[in-house]
């Protein structure tokens, strides 16, 4: 089994999580998620190349890295950077599964959360992604935050002198 190209993407993707751009999409609980999936995957594929059995692999680490991905659709990202991070991850996730475990769950999330990183989203996946980000909209739309009624008050008074 050949796995040259994914050392380089294990690398980028650690590269991404160790750099501060990626505190603007990732909460540190998410960081640690994708740390500990990206190890195993590492020991994955290192098991793989000598031909030794697989030891001790939670595949549960790769879907909460891809269940974060998927939540993360939701926030509306654009950055090239940010890109990179999730086909590296993607493609590791997807080739893991595929010489392992071959979980057509897994498969599907890896596939869905490429075309979304392509821009090309199924129809039914669209209506979801519209309806999850229509109803965060919603629940910002009602939020007022507190200065703004210290504001309202504050102008009430200096109109009434």
């Amino acid at each position: 089994m050949e796995f040259s190209e994914p050392t380089d993407k294990i690398k980028g993707c650690y590269w991404y999580l160790s750099s501060p751009f990626s505190a603007y999409f990732l909460s540190v609980n998410m960081k640690d998620n994708f740390r500990c999936s990206l190890n195993d995957m590492t020991l994955c594929i290192e098991s793989l190349t000598k031909d030794e059995p697989i030891v001790d692999f939670k595949y549960i680490n790769i879907e909460k890295g891809l269940n974060d991905l998927i939540d993360l659709q939701r926030e509306i990202i654009n950055d090239e950077k940010f890109s990179t991070f999730v086909k590296n991850y993607i493609y590791l996730a997807y080739s893991v599964n595929k010489n392992t475990l071959n979980n057509s769950l897994i498969d599907d999330k890896c596939l869905q959360i490429l075309r979304y990183i392509e821009n090309n989203l199924t129809f039914s996946e669209t209506l979801l992604l519209f309806k999850s980000v229509s109803n965060n909209l919603n629940r910002w739309k009602e939020y007022v935050p507190p200065a703004f009624r210290l504001s309202e008050h504050y102008y009430k008074i200096i109109r009434e002198e």
